[in-house]
């Protein structure tokens, strides 16, 4: 994960945009978790299972406690 984060905090540092209170750059390695099982699950059971992945993760149903 660290070697996906990495190129963007390096690119966050070039890249300085007025006005906002975090770098663009941040919010894309929030993701970075996400981007990293997207490719380790396609490596291992292809198209299906990253659409399986995706079907889970936003399956609100599953949440048991809302609040």
């Amino acid at each position: 994960m660290y070697g996906l984060s990495i190129p963007l905090w390096l690119l966050g540092l070039m890249i300085d945009i007025k006005g906002l209170p975090f770098s663009i750059t941040d919010m894309i390695v929030a993701f970075t978790p996400t981007i990293a099982d997207t490719f380790l699950v396609y490596q291992e059971t292809g198209q299906n299972g990253v659409t399986k992945l995706f079907k889970r993760i936003f399956d609100f149903h599953r949440i048991t406690k809302k609040i």
